[in-house]
């Protein structure tokens, strides 16, 4: 109660005993088979290991960073095509001006064709010299007969960069190799490089050198790439927990967070980058009111206080699901923060290397496993409940794994996840963005979907509200099910409305109030001017009571007369009798 009073959560002694009895009661067969492991502590239900992990190269955190660099790329190429266009239209107006000199030298006064071209030349030339003259063509150089500019010499810079960072992966090494200090010298002389030197340094050399470092996210990317160039060991103590404090503060990171965080208002950040605004932070409640959801977490063995583990900083954070009754599958979700594998000695691997090993003591089964990675396997035999309201990462990241136990021959499904519990009145409901449900919100001024019944807020910037019905929708697909559209009016307003008075345009893939439309065609579609129904492919016509209306271009079979289209039935041409016979 104490730590929900702090992060501005309403509560009562009725509904957080609620939602501990609950806690316990869905545990209560994981608690009784991880009790059998030495390392459990009955005050924290949970088992407190002390650890070691290693990192080494991490490859997929260096493609990370060149695929950005090479995103950089195309928007430099992007600037490159455009001053390549300048070369393309100043060797069309030199070509022109040859032409209409040449051309100017035979021409009589009296061939008409030919003062006519030269007319066309002229005018042409005009044209171009004004357009080349707004573009202020500063200097003269040229590629494959364009002009280029600048942003040729920058498009190469990125194209050298993207070579030391392949250099670099290739060679496996936090220091620069021979291989690594030739490509540089080679791409950049003017960066100081050698071997022994860390590759990191100097990949940020060169990207300032570029003025890469101003980008606004640069920091993050190289960070990630800093990361996976340096091999780490480090101590921790890991935490295998079934706690309901260690899911209440499940993301509670060591410089990160994540969209279960209950810490809404972002106390403990303040202004930092690690503002995640809970988005999904009733779903620690649906993982902590489940069956199968345990937490695995490392803490900093400096960490002072190891009888509360929940209080401290997670580094990284892994949810685990399980079958309780035999442990036969074991599910691993992505890591938090970082959520990449990194390999065979990834950090990933080597907490499912340790759950495998508890749940193989704690089930007494043998350690002996089948592995396979992907949502595809995942997202197969780990479903989320329907009532639960925690996200369900384990489908949607490829890094995600299920072990499946050699011991079994047969696997069930496993349900993850379950409605959350209120803290004030301890009923169940399925806000996923409070923990609180609405009843007993008092800020809380949400309303009811009129089609699909999800309660929502009204100042969200999803909400339409329906005009002409007086209805109130959650989302623009809801409002589109239950026949409220989004139209323009004659003020170009728009507006969400039910009133039958509207039509589609086509053209314009609007809707319009009927007072708006301008034309209406034989077919019965309606457009807003005509210059919508001329570029759907619609003309004016004249039809057999010489009165005009609007038909398809294709419906005029043929008939043209100047501007004028005549309406009319295409005539069968009869055959003779005795050509049938």
């Amino acid at each position: 109660m104490e730590l929900l009073d702090k992060y501005g959560h309403a509560n009562t002694n009725e509904g957080v005993g609620v939602i501990a009895d609950r806690n316990l009661r869905a545990k209560a067969k994981i608690i009784e088979r991880l009790r059998k492991h030495p390392h459990w502590d009955e005050e924290q239900n949970a088992i407190i290991l002390k650890s070691d992990y290693s990192r080494d190269f991490d490859r997929s955190k260096i493609a990370i960073f060149s695929s950005w660099i090479m995103s950089l790329r195309e928007v430099a190429m992007e600037s490159c095509n455009a001053n390549a266009e300048r070369g393309r239209m100043t060797e069309r107006y030199h070509k022109g001006r040859e032409q209409y000199r040449a051309l100017k030298r035979v021409v009589m006064p009296d061939n008409y064709d030919g003062l006519l071209r030269l007319g066309e030349l002229y005018t042409e030339n005009i044209e171009i010299s004004a357009w080349l003259d707004d573009i202020q063509i500063n200097d003269n150089r040229w590629y494959d007969g364009y002009y280029l500019g600048d942003e040729y010499d920058k498009l190469m810079q990125y194209s050298f960069l993207i070579k030391v960072i392949d250099s670099v992966a290739d060679e496996q090494s936090q220091l620069v190799t021979e291989t690594t200090c030739a490509v540089v010298k080679n791409a950049f002389p003017n960066i100081n490089c050698v071997v022994g030197q860390k590759c990191s340094k100097v990949v940020n050399a060169i990207c300032r050198s570029m003025k890469i470092d101003a980008k606004l996210d640069y920091n993050a990317k190289f960070a990630q790439f800093a990361d996976g160039c340096n091999p780490l060991h480090y101590e921790t103590y890991t935490v295998i927990s079934v706690n309901l404090l260690d899911y209440l503060t499940m993301s509670f990171g060591k410089n990160w967070a994540s969209c279960h965080t209950i810490d809404i208002h972002n106390i403990r950040f303040g202004n930092g980058e690690c503002h995640y605004h809970g988005m999904y932070c009733a779903g620690c409640l649906s993982y902590a009111v489940d069956r199968v959801s345990i937490i695995l977490y490392t803490v900093d063995r400096a960490y002072d206080n190891p009888s509360e583990m929940w209080k401290a900083d997670k580094i990284r954070r892994n949810m685990f699901y399980l079958d309780p009754d035999n442990g036969s599958i074991l599910v691993q979700s992505r890591v938090y923060p970082d959520g990449r594998d990194g390999g065979e000695t990834g950090i990933a691997t080597q907490f499912r290397a340790i759950m495998q090993d508890i749940v193989a003591t704690c089930w007494e089964i043998p350690n002996n496993w089948t592995l396979k990675k992907g949502t595809a396997h995942t997202g197969d035999y780990a479903i989320r409940d329907n009532d639960a309201v925690c996200y369900s990462d384990w489908t949607c990241y490829n890094d995600c794994s299920i072990s499946f136990n050699k011991e079994f021959d047969s696997y069930e499904r496993i349900v993850v996840g379950a409605a959350p519990i209120c803290p004030v009145c301890g009923c169940e409901h399925t806000r996923e963005d409070h923990l609180v449900c609405g009843d007993c919100d008092e800020d809380s001024n949400w309303i009811e979907c009129d089609w699909c019944g999800h309660r929502f807020d009204p100042e969200s910037d999803d909400h339409v509200y329906d005009e002409y019905g007086d209805r109130d929708y959650c989302c623009p697909r809801c409002a589109e099910r239950n026949g409220c559209y989004h139209v323009l009016d004659c003020y170009d307003d728009y507006c969400w409305t039910s009133n039958p008075d509207i039509f589609w345009d086509d053209f314009a893939e609007e809707y319009y109030y009927d007072d708006d439309c301008e034309v209406t065609c034989e077919d019965g579609c309606q457009y807003r001017s005509e210059y919508n129904a001329e570029h759907a492919g619609y003309v004016q016509a004249r039809n057999e009571d010489g009165y005009w209306v609007w038909v398809h271009e294709e419906e005029t079979y043929g008939h043209f007369d100047g501007d004028l289209y005549t309406y009319e039935e295409e005539e069968e041409e009869e055959i003779p009798y005795e050509e049938v016979v």
